[in-house]
C-alpha cells in the first residue's frame, strides 16, 4: 500500500508530465506543406468576359515542379464569353517571385491584335480578324522569350516559379468599349465636375505605358527582353 507521502508525489510527478506534455503540443508546429505543383492565379476581374483555361493536354507538363521546360508547355487558351467580337486582348503571364535586374517582377505579355487599339477611338481595318463570340484563341510564349528566359535564369540563378499569376492590361471590343487593366468597363461614366471618371487618368497613363513599349518612335522602358517587351 501506498504512503500518503508517496501517493501525493506520484499525483504531483503525474500532473507535472500532464503539463509537460500539454506545453509541447502547444508549441509543436507542424511543417508547412509546399504546393505540390505549379501555382496558376487567374486574377482576372468576373465582369470581364472572358475564360481562360491552361490546355488540358499541356496543364500536368506545366504545373510539373519538375519540368524545367515548363514555360515551353504554357498554353492558355482564352474563351470569349461575350455577345460582341474581341479585336484586342492583352493579358500578363506574371511571375510574381521573379524579380528583373531593375528588380520588378518578370511578366511576358500575351497580345492578341493590332495595339492601336488601346486608342478607345481606333476602329477595326479589313485586315483586322477578331476572335468572335464563342471562339477561342490560344496563348503561347514565343520561342525568343522562352528562350531568354532560359539566358535569364542561368545568368541570375533563379529558380524555376513555383506560381503564376494570368493579368488582365486591355481588352477592346473595336466599337469604342471594352475593359481596362482594373476590370472597369469603357467609354467611363462621366462624372458632373470634372467630366471624366477617377479611373480615367490611370487608364490613359496605362495607355501611354503599353504605347511606348509598341511604338518605336517613343523610348521603352528597361526591362528583361524576354518580359514585357
Amino acid at each position: 500500500m501506498l504512503t500518503r507521502n508517496r501517493t501525493n508525489l506520484l499525483l504531483t510527478a503525474t500532473l507535472a508530465l500532464s503539463m509537460l506534455a500539454g506545453i509541447a503540443s502547444a508549441n509543436f508546429h507542424p511543417p508547412s506543406q509546399e504546393p505540390q505543383e505549379r501555382l496558376v492565379e487567374d486574377s482576372i476581374p468576373k465582369q470581364v468576359p472572358i475564360r481562360v483555361n491552361l490546355n488540358v493536354e499541356k496543364e500536368a507538363k506545366f504545373k510539373d515542379l519538375n519540368n524545367s521546360d515548363w514555360i515551353g508547355d504554357f498554353e492558355l487558351e482564352v474563351t470569349n464569353k461575350s455577345d460582341k467580337p474581341i479585336y484586342f486582348l492583352e493579358l500578363w503571364l506574371l511571375l510574381p517571385d521573379t524579380k528583373s535586374e531593375n528588380n520588378n517582377p518578370i511578366a511576358f505579355s500575351l497580345r492578341y491584335g493590332r495595339v492601336d487599339f488601346i486608342h478607345f477611338n481606333t476602329r477595326p481595318i479589313a485586315t483586322d480578324v477578331p476572335i468572335q463570340p464563342g471562339e477561342t484563341h490560344t496563348f503561347t510564349i514565343p520561342v525568343g522569350k522562352q528562350q531568354g528566359w532560359r539566358e535569364f535564369k542561368r545568368r541570375r540563378k533563379v529558380p524555376d516559379p513555383r506560381g503564376v499569376k494570368i493579368e488582365l492590361v486591355h481588352l477592346s471590343f473595336g466599337d469604342g468599349s471594352g475593359f481596362d487593366g482594373g476590370g472597369e468597363s469603357y467609354p467611363y461614366r462621366r462624372g458632373p465636375a470634372t467630366g471624366e471618371s477617377e479611373a480615367h487618368n490611370f487608364t490613359a497613363a496605362l495607355r501611354r505605358l503599353l504605347c511606348a513599349r509598341a511604338c518605336p518612335s517613343q523610348p521603352r522602358p528597361r526591362a528583361p527582353r524576354f518580359g514585357l517587351t
